[in-house]
């Protein structure tokens, strides 16, 4: 009868030992602030807490991938990357802005009168920012593709040099559309301040006078992420800790938000599905 009794399961903190939160090197604060996080943590979890610094995100995947690391503070298309190359990671929250914004989207913006549907872009001279922009250019580019209006080169798009750039060439008449960006809301209500329609506003067009043509789903701001096997109560003070650091530590809030000020919220996977359609493109074998 004794062989048959439920084994001893030892408590997960003893399992663990040290638990291990990587970043990038862009993201890490100063020594101070990288220990006053570490003591925010450690009474968060009841237990010992170390920091993994990854010189990318590439590294960081890896590390949380092969089970070096629990937890993870990641851009959006690096979480969403993690999940495709693993299945191993989950979402517990991501930052929101202070007037509500808890993501952006693309938008493709033309002049009146210029195109009716992004089926009219071979038509148009377009700008769009450099290639590497998420928001302006990789995410459009993807997610039209996708759609089937873009495919491969795309000549009638300039590519300029830089955001600011794009924006520069499109106020001086020399494009009739741009692809660029904008805050939005928990109720997917555009947030004026920020983006491309408020600085094409600052440098005096009339934006009354652009259409809307084409905006992609919401991407919200890369989230907080643990792996999957980690213990549900571990999971639990690690979203709670998160959700309520706002109100309770404003400066350790400070040190992980990215400059998002307006306090962390809870996310699921779900949230994430136009940021994993994006991967999926980047990730598909040239033709």
């Amino acid at each position: 009868m004794l062989s048959i009794a439920p084994a001893w399961t030892a408590d997960w903190r003893q399992e663990i030992g040290t638990f291990r939160i990587g970043m990038v090197t862009s993201s890490v604060p100063t020594a101070p602030g990288l220990e006053a996080l570490r003591r925010s943590y450690s009474t968060a979890l009841g237990m010992p807490v170390d920091f993994f610094i990854a010189r990318d995100f590439a590294m960081l995947i890896d590390a949380q991938a092969t089970s070096r690391v629990e937890y993870a503070v990641y851009s959006a298309t690096a979480y969403a990357t993690a999940v495709e190359l693993c299945q191993c990671v989950e979402p517990i929250a991501a930052p929101t802005d202070v007037d509500g914004a808890r993501g952006i989207r693309s938008i493709l913006l033309a002049r009146k009168g210029k195109m009716a549907s992004v089926s009219d872009l071979p038509k148009i001279k377009t700008v769009a920012p450099p290639s590497d922009d998420i928001s302006g250019s990789v995410a459009p580019f993807a997610l039209l593709s996708r759609e089937g209006v873009l495919r491969d080169e795309a000549p009638f798009i300039t590519v300029a040099p830089s955001a600011i750039e794009a924006e520069n060439i499109f106020v001086k008449g020399e494009a009739d559309a741009l692809l660029g960006w904008e805050r939005i809301s928990a109720s997917g209500v555009a947030v004026l301040q920020g983006g491309t329609v408020d600085r094409l506003r600052r440098a005096g067009v009339d934006v009354g006078a652009l259409d809307r043509i084409w905006a992609s789903p919401v991407m919200p701001y890369g989230p907080h992420v643990v792996v999957k096997s980690l213990n549900a109560e571990a999971k639990t003070l690690l979203s709670e800790f998160l959700i309520g650091l706002h109100a309770a530590d404003p400066q350790a809030y400070d040190l992980l938000s990215g400059g998002h000020s307006g306090g962390f919220v809870a996310v699921d996977d779900s949230a994430y599905a136009p940021v994993h359609n994006i991967v999926r493109t980047m990730m598909l074998p040239d033709p």
